[in-house]
């Protein structure tokens, strides 16, 4: 009976890393384990973007976004990465957004999607 609990306990103590939010699990040791990006996106050319950079220094740092989405009247959103790369569960994932208004980068977004 010791055998099961220790197996038990050993179980939970294994599992207990999961952050469960909203019906998805964040995976600590590999956060990015259900987020796919866009060919060429790299986190630290990400990191570097600024406010009033042109669309054309985001392409060049970046590569051409996964998907783009109107906004405003004169700007748009660019989403750099998106849910459902691991095949096996899902989990949370890594969202990395550009909005421009104009051409010109007026904001980026680091998120988390419990989706």
């Amino acid at each position: 009976m010791r055998f099961i609990v220790g197996i038990f306990f050993g179980l939970l103590v294994l599992a207990s890393p999961f952050i469960f939010i909203g019906g998805e699990l964040f995976c600590p040791w590999n956060p990015w384990i259900d987020t796919r990006t866009a060919p060429g996106y790299s986190e630290n050319a990400f990191d570097s973007l600024r406010s009033g950079m042109s669309t054309n220094e985001v392409i060049a740092k970046l590569g051409q976004p996964r998907d783009i989405y109107p906004d405003k009247p004169n700007g748009q959103i660019w989403q750099y990465t998106g849910d459902g790369k691991c095949k096996i569960g899902d989990w949370a994932w890594m969202s990395r957004t550009v909005i421009f208004s104009n051409n010109v980068v007026v904001q980026t977004q680091k998120r988390i999607f419990y989706d």
